[in-house]
């Protein structure tokens, strides 16, 4: 993409030098880096800046010698590899891992279970499942009768998949209870008057 005058006017107008970098002024993305708009389409600060001093586009990940992601100053600018990238954001600390991580940091905005778009069966489902297994239902047959792989159903039961995940308790039909037992009228007068002949002797 090529810049215009008037678009390296507006780029500088929005640098502030501060302790050694240049820090962005304009708008920053969701990450911590500087947008910048040219002909309606959102582009980093810091890949802009690289541009304008080397004359093209940057064709690999432009990485941050200073870890300041609002910096634009050419010096602490270089290109690199994906892998370099991430070692250098290691490196200086901007990356989210460990207890950082946005997903151990607020696990409630995870999506787990059905909620989950690679969800390939229900909480009723992964209920049934478990409750099958325990009673000796077989892997096998509980992968095919719910169109899944063995390996899906072992995570299931085993826990590794869908723990910690609401599961909503299975509805189970009661057993029926039994039947009261009719007596037969005919049976319970041969009852009577054998009780009765007992009786009299």
């Amino acid at each position: 993409m090529r810049l215009s005058a008037s678009d390296r006017a507006r780029f500088a107008a929005q640098v502030q030098p501060s302790g050694g970098c240049w820090l962005w002024t304009g708008h920053p993305d969701r990450d911590g880096y500087g947008t910048f708009k040219i002909d309606g389409k959102t582009l980093r600060a810091h890949r802009v800046s690289y541009q304008i001093v080397h004359g093209a586009a940057p064709t690999q990940p432009v990485l941050h010698r200073c870890g300041n992601r609002l910096c634009v100053k050419p010096q602490h600018l270089k290109q690199g590899t994906l892998v370099e990238n991430v070692k250098d954001m290691r490196h200086h600390g901007t990356i989210a891992t460990g207890d950082r991580n946005g997903a151990r940091k607020h696990p409630e905005r995870v999506a787990r279970g059905e909620a989950s778009g690679a969800a390939k069966l229900t909480a009723e489902q992964v209920e049934l499942i478990r409750m099958a297994h325990r009673v000796g239902a077989p892997v096998a047959r509980l992968a095919r009768d719910y169109g899944v792989n063995k390996s899906t159903i072992s995570r299931v039961v085993s826990g590794k998949q869908w723990k910690g995940a609401p599961v909503t308790r299975a509805s189970v039909p009661e057993a029926p209870e039994p039947e009261a037992s009719v007596p037969d009228p005919e049976s319970a007068e041969q009852d009577d008057a054998a009780d009765r002949s007992t009786d009299a002797d």
